[in-house]
């Protein structure tokens, strides 16, 4: 009988130690969302019902999605060519939005989205570091300085999702949101990270680069989710 029972303890231990396991394995991942909005400007014949976005066909949007909302980095106050030293002289801060306003604000827009698989751990840093930088801009905002792109890869650096960089060597290389675009366009194909694509109004004339992408993706035969 003891026997019996010792046996029956340790199979429920074993059971519950693997039902642990499991659950803990599921809970284990989190996504991250990447979202790149595609530089653009009004097509031919359309420029009184659209409008100019800064950077035109260049420019463009990063921005990163973490828990329940989605952070970008952007000026406030007068646009400043070379970044200003010093927190009275930034003119920038990190917006927040919901994920109901992203879509509603980017409904007609052309953008990509890739999702990056973290541990929760990673989630909690970079919302950490999201609610400092919210708080108060650590740099401005500049031409010649740290904008979206930048401050997406300074973010993920610090993450240790990306290598960590100095300030000028980080929107130097990563001048447009294109060249970080294409950089994690890559990664995503190497590690089999899902990327959603949504095309954009025909009103606009967007970026010629979504279609070396797209054929990219079907070489590597990744679907989007």
């Amino acid at each position: 009988m003891n026997v019996f029972f010792d046996l029956k303890t340790r199979l429920f231990g074993a059971a519950l130690l693997l039902s642990f396991l499991i659950s803990s394995s599921a809970m284990a991942q989190d996504t991250l969302r990447v979202h790149f909005l595609y530089g653009s400007k009004p097509a031919k014949g359309f420029k009184k019902e659209q409008e100019k976005l800064f950077g035109g066909i260049n420019g463009g949007h990063v921005s990163l999605e973490c828990g329940d909302g989605i952070y970008g980095f952007g000026p406030e106050g007068r646009f400043h060519l070379v970044a200003r030293k010093g927190e009275k002289r930034r003119h920038s801060y990190f917006r927040y939005d919901s994920r109901e306003a992203f879509a509603a604000d980017s409904i007609d827009k052309q953008y990509m989205t890739i999702f990056i698989p973290v541990e929760p751990t990673t989630i909690a840093r970079i919302d950490s570091i999201h609610q400092c930088y919210h708080n108060d801009s650590p740099y401005d905002y500049a031409f010649l300085g740290m904008r979206c792109t930048a401050s997406v890869y300074d973010i993920l650096a610090q993450a240790g999702l990306e290598k960590e960089r100095k300030q000028k060597g980080i929107w130097w290389k990563y001048f447009y949101p294109r060249r970080l675009r294409n950089h994690m366009v890559k990664e995503a194909v190497e590690n089999g990270w899902p990327i959603y694509i949504h095309d954009g109004t025909e009103q606009r004339k967007w970026e010629r680069e979504l279609r070396r992408t797209r054929k990219l993706l079907e070489e590597a035969e990744m679907v989007s989710p």
